[in-house]
């Protein structure tokens, strides 16, 4: 592995540890060999505790995280999502000035980007994904509604298997996780929030024939009002930038 200066350094334990596996598995798919094998590979064995040593002896052993939002911060975006999505679905009502007086003033011309950082948001907390790689590309036929008549439970589930970094045949769409319809506070339920959020999108697809989850969102202009109900929200051909500005999301509430 080499740092963005082009210096060599030792990969991270739990990586190291990772490649071994991916390597090991695809070498006994393709050949039935286990090149773990002490009784076959003895030198090989003693190569990689070496490697094992001398990575904890760098102190490439631990990774640092990025600290937890705090419990109040999140509360505060979900009341934030929750009153744009009010306020959204008001637009054109005579009860849309209320709602709108409960959104901080210098986000109120801006529901429509507050409404896709809480999509995006909504995507990596439920589906449990590696961080924004990738979510660009995702489109709104990748996602689908399901319910269960016997919990009487609805749900919305990523059914496109997109490639992956350490996948890139494709990820099994079973092992990630669903957004599901619950009221976590008063203010906020994941399911309405994406569901109204796709409901937002063009219906028409772009010039290429797709229909991006993450379009640019509108800037307000003579041509655009946030405000009118009837003014798309989203540009057809313009891929978002992404540009995931939920670190800055997180921090400004």
């Amino acid at each position: 592995m080499q740092s963005k200066s082009g210096e060599l350094l030792l990969p991270k334990k739990l990586t190291a540890m990772a490649i071994k596996s991916r390597l090991k598995q695809e070498i006994q798919d393709r050949y039935q060999v286990d090149i773990c094998d002490p009784c076959y590979f003895p030198e090989a064995v003693k190569k990689w505790k070496a490697l094992m040593n001398t990575i904890v002896a760098a102190g490439r052993y631990e990774t640092t995280h990025h600290a937890e939002v705090k419990p109040a911060t999140m509360l505060a975006i979900y009341q934030l999502l929750g009153a744009v999505v009010k306020a959204l679905k008001a637009r054109g009502t005579p009860e849309y000035k209320d709602l709108l007086d409960k959104i901080p003033v210098d986000l109120q011309g801006k529901q429509n980007r507050v409404m896709q950082w809480g999509a995006m948001l909504v995507i990596m907390m439920f589906e449990v994904r590696r961080g924004q790689e990738g979510i660009e590309y995702l489109t709104i036929d990748n996602f689908q509604v399901f319910e269960d008549d016997v919990y009487e439970f609805k749900y919305i589930r990523k059914v496109y298997a997109e490639p992956e970094k350490n996948n890139q045949m494709g990820s099994n769409t079973g092992c990630h996780g669903v957004i599901p319809d619950i009221q976590f506070t008063n203010d906020f339920n994941p399911f309405v929030l994406f569901y109204d959020y796709l409901g937002l999108l063009p219906a028409a697809p772009n010039k290429d024939g797709k229909r991006y989850l993450f379009p640019s969102s509108r800037r307000p202009s003579a041509k655009f009002d946030p405000h009118n109900p009837d003014h798309r929200m989203y540009d057809i051909n313009s891929k978002s930038k992404l540009v995931f500005q939920l670190s800055w999301f997180l921090c400004a509430k």
